[in-house]
């Protein structure tokens, strides 16, 4: 290959990446009900793969840090998709209503409190949540 047919390659590929975040984050500046179902469907998505990281993280730590290959591949990964995600997320426009409480640094710090909250559950102890859940069927 020569340069050129480089140049168009990597041209080609940087347009298909901005019609993609064109797409996904919209040009609007108001939310409509496309970039509502943009932000439930990545909202999900980073549960789901958070869930599985935090899960790899805690019960399969030794072999992460022992730097198993595989370990390593799918943190690395799954992490890389959380950042994409969050990043998707933040990109999305917000609804400018002026409210009486507001919370500080939207979407960051509900995304952190997300995040911290699912690895704190995953890293619970199976008789925690089985006292937890007796705990909730009595308290009915």
């Amino acid at each position: 290959m020569n340069s050129r047919n480089d140049l168009v390659v990597i041209k080609t590929a940087l347009s298909w990446v901005l019609k993609c975040y064109y797409y996904v984050c919209g040009v609007n500046c108001r939310p409509t009900a496309r970039t509502k179902r943009v932000v439930m469907l990545s909202l999900l998505v980073l549960v789901v793969v958070w869930t599985a990281t935090s899960v790899l993280l805690v019960y399969g730590r030794t072999h992460v840090f022992a730097g198993a290959w595989w370990a390593v591949t799918i943190t690395v990964c799954c992490l890389l998709c959380v950042v994409v995600l969050c990043v998707v997320l933040a990109s999305q426009p917000r609804n400018s209503t002026e409210l009486h409480f507001r919370v500080p640094l939207v979407p960051w710090t509900p995304l952190a409190s997300i995040l911290i909250n699912i690895f704190l559950m995953v890293s619970l102890t199976p008789a925690t949540w089985i006292r937890f859940a007796v705990w909730m069927t009595l308290g009915r």
